[in-house]
């Protein structure tokens, strides 16, 4: 544990943190965007991917899959497969970095409370699974696998949990940093 939050202040630097800030919003403004508009061109307005559930019925997940049609099926696929499998790096080690960038000016230099920063790893770890369990479902099709849908809905609820988390430890952190500078000034 100590290695990976080594290693995440190791990416504290402001090439690195502009590097995956850039590539978070890229991907945030451009690709997930346009996917979207794709995927409802195929399951109509207000189609929303599984990912971006907070848990889904088995019976939900298939009729996503049945109202995206074939092509939507083989696009959400390959959006799993490639996109989806490189996010998760990318939010994970910013919000890791920068938990642990605004936490170690709060704490002492080797506070075992540093490794905060592996909490949005978690995240990742969640969403993988759920990227894994949704693929499954994507090729399986139109063949049910109750336990996998149910899994990829368990996997993306840990993975907004963990998520939600690093998000509140982030602002509280900012919050708390802001505080102790503006304490110290008077």
């Amino acid at each position: 544990m100590e290695r990976i939050t080594n290693f995440l202040k190791s990416l504290g630097k402001w090439p690195s943190i502009l590097l995956l800030l850039a590539t978070f919003f890229g991907i945030n403004a451009f690709f997930f965007p346009w996917a979207e508009k794709k995927l409802a061109g195929f399951g109509g307005p207000g189609t929303k991917v599984l990912d971006l559930h907070f848990g889904f019925s088995p019976e939900e997940a298939y009729q996503f899959l049945e109202k995206i049609g074939p092509e939507g099926r083989s696009l959400y696929g390959l959006i799993e497969g490639t996109a989806d499998m490189i996010y998760p790096i990318v939010y994970s080690l910013l919000l890791g970095t920068l938990l642990v960038l605004i936490w170690r000016r709060i704490l002492p230099e080797n506070s075992r409370w540093l490794r905060l920063g592996l909490i949005p790893l978690v995240a990742a770890v969640f969403d993988y699974l759920e990227n894994i369990c949704n693929l499954i479902l994507v090729q399986r099709f139109p063949q049910a696998s109750d336990a996998v849908a149910q899994a990829s809905s368990l996997m993306g609820m840990g993975k907004w949990v963990f998520f939600g988390l690093s998000a509140l430890l982030l602002v509280a952190g900012l919050v708390i940093w802001g505080v102790k500078a503006l304490s110290t000034r008077k």
